[in-house]
């Protein structure tokens, strides 16, 4: 999965996306590329679930070693295993144990309730302040865990972070020559 094909026409502004998450879920499953299967990773230990679907984008690396990390605003709980088409809209700077570890905000393209959103602005600030919530207290009941998170940034920000992360996958390929 994390070798799907990133680049089309309209790439960075229409990108796949693989769903670990269901919206709504307390379960925790991470993609393992050496098996080539979806795993749980674990039951949270608060009591909080996923306010959006949850997953990430293919062909990127981040600093912390994983791909970039997206949730996906819908009406609708999405198909842990399944690949998507999202449009990025903006994203969360957050730091956990592992280091740093952004989050984008995206919509499914092919979603009508949706299809006006263009950037943070189109969000309204009550949704931007939850998924800060929930990321910021998704871990405190699990030993030796933590997060911190910090500031919004809107789409052009965002643009630039898929660029970066999916260069450093380019330029790191041989990372993944068995996975």
């Amino acid at each position: 999965m994390y070798h799907f094909p990133i680049i089309n026409n309209n790439f960075p502004y229409l990108i796949p996306a693989f769903i670990e998450i269901s919206k709504g879920s307390n379960i925790k499953y991470e993609w393992d590329p050496v098996n080539n299967i979806l795993m749980l990773d674990r039951i949270l230990h608060s009591s909080v679930v996923y306010p959006e679907n949850y997953g990430f984008i293919p062909q990127t690396l981040c600093e912390d070693g994983d791909p970039l990390d997206v949730l996906i605003l819908s009406n609708h709980s999405l198909q842990p295993g399944s690949v998507v088409y999202i449009r990025p809209l903006c994203y969360m700077n957050m730091t956990d144990e592992k280091g740093k570890d952004e989050k984008l905000l995206a919509v499914l393209e092919k979603d009508p309730y949706f299809s006006d959103f263009k950037s943070m602005k189109d969000i309204s600030q009550h949704k931007l302040n939850e998924i800060k919530e929930f990321f910021n207290t998704y871990k405190n009941l699990e030993k030796d865990k933590w997060t911190q998170i910090k500031e919004w940034n809107d789409i052009d920000n965002t643009i630039e972070l898929i660029k970066k992360t999916h260069k450093k996958y380019n330029n790191n390929s041989s990372l993944f020559v068995n996975i």
